[in-house]
């Protein structure tokens, strides 16, 4: 039985209204509703909910093999783009291997890759393994945040700026639990300060995305996946 905000009942005889109306959002509800679910286990983890999320991007992958019989680059691009990469995202460190090893597959279907190590294939398709893509979307975040005056809202940020290097220092607050560590406020503190005070302070988000690829490019670890033919 459906219920509005106030506990009202909608009759019988709307719920096809209702459903036809709000179906989009019916949709984003239910695949919260589906995470939610998997929240109840003990431990609060959503690596019950990932490893679904694994084995229907694999599922998905199987159905492009079969529906086409060469995959160019460019078709890669729009399937991966469009049918795979939403199902999945990164989580713990053991899930983000997980979620990886979609990526690796997926990148072996592209004709004339097969025989490539993984971060070639990367690089020919313009891929980045999913810990950069989040910390590069953590920290593009944060500097939005900051961007808008939002920043003391998620961190506890150095108003007297005594801390070396750039003036947006943010405290990096004791994590008491693996959980809290996994948190965006918690694991974007290091990366954050870490960044030189030129990328920090970049006048236009734009500016600061270009400056930050190339700060990351020069940094270790990911120096493997920004060889010459990225640039």
């Amino acid at each position: 039985m459906i219920r509005t905000v106030t506990g009202q009942r909608i009759p019988k005889e709307g719920h096809k209204f209702v459903s036809l109306a709000l179906w989009p959002v019916a949709q984003k509800f239910q695949k919260r509703m589906g995470m939610l679910r998997h929240l109840r286990h003990p431990n609060l983890s959503f690596s019950l909910h990932l490893e679904k999320s694994a084995q229907k991007a694999f599922a998905v992958l199987r159905m492009i093999r079969r529906t086409f019989s060469r995959i160019t680059r460019t078709d890669f691009q729009i399937l991966y783009g469009a049918y795979v990469n939403p199902v999945v995202y990164s989580g713990r460190t053991k899930d983000v291997i997980l979620i990886e090893r979609v990526q690796r597959a997926a990148t072996k279907m592209v004709a004339g890759l097969k025989s490539m190590d993984y971060e070639t294939r990367l690089v020919v398709l313009d891929l980045y393994p999913l810990e950069y893509r989040r910390l590069r979307g953590d920290l593009i975040l944060t500097y939005a945040l900051f961007e808008q005056g939002l920043a003391n809202r998620f961190f506890t940020v150095d108003p007297a700026n005594t801390r070396r290097g750039h003036g947006k220092k943010i405290f990096k607050l004791r994590a008491h639990n693996f959980i809290r560590q996994t948190f965006f406020s918690f694991r974007v503190v290091a990366a954050w300060n870490n960044l030189p005070e030129t990328v920090v302070h970049a006048p236009s988000r734009t500016q600061f995305k270009t400056l930050l690829d190339t700060y990351l490019r020069e940094s270790s670890p990911w120096q493997t996946y920004f060889p010459a033919l990225r640039t």
